[in-house]
């Protein structure tokens, strides 16, 4: 019975034993996927950031195309608008000079 007694409580160190290392073995595993976990958190922030700065250039090289369309567009329009007024301008200085001269010459 004593021998019994002894290969119980040997059984029972050994697995004690075993639990012990498989705690320490599962706290290893944590550290280890958490590191894992941050690092991934690491990665994808920088990943982020990487692709808003992209879009953010995109966005602007978008933007700064759209305003010189809009500005060559004003442009020639009051290049359009020049060209008429002064046009319109020749007309009433030839209709006055030619006013004057028939008042002068009447």
């Amino acid at each position: 019975m004593l021998r019994a007694l002894k290969t119980i409580a040997e059984a029972e160190k050994e697995a004690q034993r075993i639990i012990d290392a498989a705690n320490i073995q599962a706290q290893e595993v944590r550290r280890k996927v958490a590191e894992e976990a941050e690092k991934a958190c690491e990665e994808t922030y920088r990943q982020v950031i990487i692709e808003a700065k992209q879009r953010a250039a995109e966005a602007e090289k978008k933007a700064k195309s759209e305003a010189e369309h809009k500005t060559k567009t004003i442009l020639q329009q009051a290049e359009e608008q020049l060209t008429s007024i002064r046009a319109k301008v020749k007309e009433n200085f030839d209709k006055a000079v030619n006013a004057a001269l028939g008042e002068v010459l009447a």
